[in-house]
Order: C-alpha cells, then structure tokens, then sequence
C-alpha cells in the first residue's frame, strides 16, 4: 500500500458561511469591544458610538463578512450625535471614522441637545439660532442614510430660562427628514428619549414639541 495513502486526511474545512447566520453573529460580537469613542462632525457638533468599530483587517476578508459585520455592528451600537457647545471636555479618538460606505447600515441614531449654564457664552437666543443651523446640516448628514429608520431625540436643559418657542424651533427643524428634500429615505419614527430639565412644566412642554414631530412621521411615542 502506498505510502500517501496510509497518511491520515487533515479534516475537512468549513466555511464560515456554512455556519448559520446566528452563529456568524455570535463570532462577530466577539470582535466587538464596548467601548466608546467621540469624534468631531464639522458644523454639527460632535459624533459618539458605543463599541469599537470593526478592525479593517476584518473587513477585508470576505466582501460579504464585510457586509454581514457592518450590518450587525450597526444594529448593535448606539451611534449619538450631540449638539450644544460645551465640547472641550470631550477627548476625540484618533481610530478611524465611520466611513461614507458605512452610512447605507446605519438604521438608528440618538440626537442629543444640551443647553445648561456652561455652554452659554452668550445669551439662550443666540444658542438656539446657532443650534437650529446644526440641525440643518446634520439633516443633510442623515439624508445620506438611506435605510435610516429611528431617530431617538434626547434633550437636557438646566437655565430655568424659559423660552420655549426659541427652543422649539430648534427640535421643529427634525422636520426636515420626512420631506420631500428627503424622500429617498424611509419615513423615520421620532423617539422621546432622555429629557432632563429642571421641574416637571418644562420637561412636559419639550416632550411636546418632540411630539408635534409625529405628525411627519411613522408616529412611536415610547420611552428609550
């Protein structure tokens, strides 16, 4: 009997996409790390994410574990985007950022607005006007999110200042993301997040306002 033949036979290799798709996840959150990181988004304030994204090395073994990983990365992450200008306190990562190809996966984001006594440099008036700009490009940004679904508004206001309609004005322009200017994406629920505020009057009063955006789109009104 020949030689080669007596040798044993290594076992077969299977592959990963033999593997059913819930096992494949489970790979896939062992390579993701719970850890946040912040960066700046230029015009808008600054970007927070709560796990590290996916090595590149990962990414670039297979277009399809690319594609399963960036999938399931972004329906496992809390991706917040927080407008306000108390932001030197924030230490921004150098690791690289969610790229332009990554906007197709993401299907739920967090708007976070501060307004307290340490962000003001100048009067609650001028912050909102300034605020209400910041909408408008980040309104820009989410239109780039086709398959974009959520979005779960959060607000935190400690001035006693009042003010409500300057401060409306600010949430009214999440109007933008179910018009026309927008209609390539998906009509986006409007969420009620955390909103801290200093008595009750004023916390039902801004639950309102976010609710008057309903009116726009797939109506959901549930704590997040």
């Amino acid at each position: 009997m020949p030689n080669d033949q007596m040798k044993p036979r290594p076992p077969p290799r299977v592959s990963i996409f033999n593997l059913p798709l819930e096992i494949r996840h489970q790979i896939y959150d062992s390579l993701i790390e719970e850890r946040v990181f912040t960066w700046p988004v230029p015009s808008v304030g600054f970007a927070s994410i709560s796990h590290w994204p996916p090595s590149p090395d990962v990414l670039d073994i297979h277009p399809q574990i690319a594609h399963e990983f960036r999938n399931h990365f972004y329906s496992t992450t809390n991706l917040r985007f927080t407008l306000g200008r108390a932001f030197r306190q924030w230490q921004y990562h150098d690791h690289p950022r969610i790229s332009d190809g990554d906007a197709e996966y993401i299907t739920k984001v967090e708007v976070m607005f501060i307004i307290g006594d340490k962000t003001l440099n100048s009067s609650v008036e001028s912050l909102c006007l300034d605020l209400r700009r910041r909408v408008s490009y980040l309104c820009n940004l989410f239109s780039t999110m086709a398959r974009l679904k959520v979005v779960v508004i959060s607000w935190t206001d400690m001035t006693r200042s009042g003010l409500w309609d300057a401060k409306a004005s600010i949430l009214l322009g999440l109007g933008q993301l179910n018009t026309e200017a927008t209609a390539n994406i998906r009509k986006v629920q409007i969420v009620v997040g955390n909103v801290v505020v200093t008595d009750s009057d004023d916390r039902n009063r801004i639950i309102m306002t976010i609710n008057s955006l309903m009116a726009g789109s797939d109506k959901m009104s549930v704590p997040y």
